[in-house]
């Protein structure tokens, strides 16, 4: 039997109960599917036109966020990335909305794909941030690292999403 998940509150006005709640929660055991996940976010307010589309879309979101821990996982632990294969790959073919790269030629168990989600997915909740700015900063002060290795395409820079 499935836990019913408490109303969302602000931060400030959650119980001790509810706190408890998520914290003892099992989250391997009571995963959500897809369709499951739909469901709540109906149940908040949230609707989509296309189920399918929704659910091809909440599928390849999960991929990224699985490539962002890998990620932040190897930061945290200060290992090597500029020219890391890494084992999880983002789906870089999906539709998106906005500004997008061109995926012919990235290669996506490289850094640059990593990034590239992670610019996406800024720009999606904050645009005002400067992440596509900082990253643009840190290449040109180290530009005798051979961004090649890291999966940069040539003209990367020409890209829509770094514009």
């Amino acid at each position: 039997m499935q836990q019913q998940i408490p109303p969302r509150f602000p931060f400030e006005q959650r119980t001790r109960a509810e706190l408890r709640f998520y914290r003892d929660m099992d989250y391997t055991k009571n995963a959500l599917g897809y369709t499951q996940i739909l469901t709540q976010l109906k149940a908040r307010g949230l609707l989509f036109k296309d189920e399918v589309r929704a659910v091809e879309v909440l599928a390849n979101i999960s991929y990224w966020i699985k490539c962002i821990v890998i990620l932040r996982n190897c930061l945290a632990h200060h290992a090597r990335v500029w020219n890391r294969r890494f084992p999880q790959m983002p789906q870089l073919s999906m539709r998106v909305r906005g500004n997008w790269v061109d995926c012919t030629h990235i290669r996506p168990n490289k850094l640059y794909a990593q990034i590239c989600c992670l610019a996406y997915l800024l720009d999606s909740i904050y645009p005002q941030n400067d992440f596509k700015a900082q990253i643009k900063i840190l290449l040109n002060e180290y530009s005798k690292i051979n961004i090649h290795y890291m999966g940069f395409p040539n003209d990367w820079e020409n890209q829509p999403l770094w514009r």
